[in-house]
């Protein structure tokens, strides 16, 4: 019998022993890294970089251990910040653990690309119980360090503010600053179009950012415009461009509602008018609200508040002569 026919049965008798008793569990478990690489080629002096790396597994009744060990530059060494530590654990019933991936380049840091690998071994009490296989996977590590200025962003979303009559329009973006400096402009066009899409109302252009979204980083801010439009239903196309590079576009309903008063829960639209104006005690600001639908709390004063005061301190004096009065008769 010739080595041939020797291995072609062994493989055999293999493959019929997995088909009739199964895997190994450990070597069933499903075990992953995303993203298995973090590269950035624009850290400045002086900053932090954050990137967070998903550990994943299949197994989730029983909890997991999660070990991480370094190796490369020993620069890249000294400002690689793991959080949570270079141990960490999966709970029981929980199939991923977010891991972030913090380095702080300090200022004075020579120019230039550093590399690193962080090695995953990832272990269960399953995998102990059946047989001593441990798990592993690398994360690679590329940054570049340098004194340019850059600057990139993407837009996860563009939302109009409803607002109340009378408000000038506003809209929440949200952003990813993938640049090394913070971001405080980017150029919005809205146009706004009645309901039915036949008339043009106004295009608005601008894009100074309420609050600026740091380096490296994501947020929201708010970008104000000063025009107002009447009370109604709008359709808006929002367009962000880059250089000459459309990055974002959306189409989205606008509403821009009457004043209301609340009272015991039922809302009124308001049409009394004092002095030629509506006294408004408060309007929350969309800084301090949710940004899309954000609520609009609003207390009117009633045209006959005033009177009843009066005639209320007048009635008190009143009563207060009379008492006067009577004790002097008396």
């Amino acid at each position: 019998m010739n080595i041939y026919k020797i291995s072609t049965k062994l493989a055999g008798l293999l493959l019929l022993t997995i088909m009739t008793f199964g895997m190994p569990e450990a070597a069933q478990a499903a075990f992953g890294i995303s993203p298995p690489n973090v590269s950035y080629d624009h850290l400045k002096p002086g900053t932090t970089y954050q990137k967070v790396v998903t550990v994943s597994t299949s197994e989730t009744d029983v909890s997991s251990d999660v070990k991480l060990s370094y190796s490369g530059d020993e620069s890249l060494r000294k400002w690689l910040k793991v959080e949570g530590g270079m141990s960490q654990v999966i709970p029981a019933g929980q199939k991923q653990l977010p891991i972030t991936l913090s380095i702080a380049v300090p200022e004075g840091a020579s120019k230039g690309r550093y590399q690193g690998n962080l090695a995953v071994v990832f272990n269960n009490d399953k995998q102990n119980n059946a047989i001593e296989i441990n798990l592993g996977a690398n994360i690679g590590l590329s940054l570049n360090v340098t004194s340019r200025d850059y600057e990139d962003y993407a837009l996860r979303s563009v939302n109009p503010v409803d607002v109340i009559e009378g408000r000038s329009l506003v809209f929440e973006v949200l952003i990813d600053n993938k640049g090394n400096t913070d971001l405080d402009e980017i150029d919005l066009t809205a146009q706004i179009w009645s309901q039915n899409e036949k008339d043009l109302i106004t295009t608005l252009k601008g894009g100074k950012l309420s609050k600026a979204i740091p380096a490296y980083g994501a947020g929201s801010a708010f970008v104000y415009f000063d025009d107002v439009i009447p009370t109604g239903k709008y359709w808006v196309k929002s367009s962000v461009v880059k250089g000459r590079t459309e990055i974002y576009a959306s189409k989205q309903l606008l509403e821009v509602s009457p004043i209301v008063v609340e009272s015991d829960g039922v809302k009124t639209t308001l049409d009394v008018l004092r002095d030629g104006e509506i006294q408004r005690a408060f309007i929350s600001d969309p800084e301090g609200g949710s940004g899309k639908g954000v609520s609009t709390s609003l207390r009117v004063k009633s045209p006959y508040e005033d009177a009843i005061i009066y005639s209320i301190l007048t009635l008190i004096i009143l009563i207060g002569i009379g008492f006067a009065y009577k004790h002097k008769k008396g």
